[in-house]
């Protein structure tokens, strides 16, 4: 499992090194986000999702879908508390 991390740590700082030559602004959030999910979806899934391809950081359709899927779910699990706080039964 460790190497699987340390595969994504490797391309993650390749992606830094270029945005760092290119003097692009970093967004870490949005790395690190991606290089959590590409080692999670290797290791629990077998599955390279591509987010960092060439020295890139590429967007997949998986991890915005993935994104949108856990706005839904925590706005819904807010929803829920604040409904049930404000009309006890």
């Amino acid at each position: 499992m460790m190497e699987v991390f340390v595969k994504h740590a490797h391309a993650l700082i390749e992606v830094l090194e270029n945005e760092r030559k290119e003097a692009k602004d970093i967004d870490l959030q949005r790395l690190f986000s991606k290089f959590t999910l590409e080692s999670i979806g290797e290791i629990g899934f077998g599955v390279d999702l591509g987010c960092f391809q060439g020295g890139r950081a590429t967007d997949v359709p998986f991890e915005r879908n993935f994104d949108i899927a856990t706005h839904i779910v925590g706005d819904r699990f807010v929803r829920y508390h604040l409904l049930r706080t404000s009309h006890p039964d």
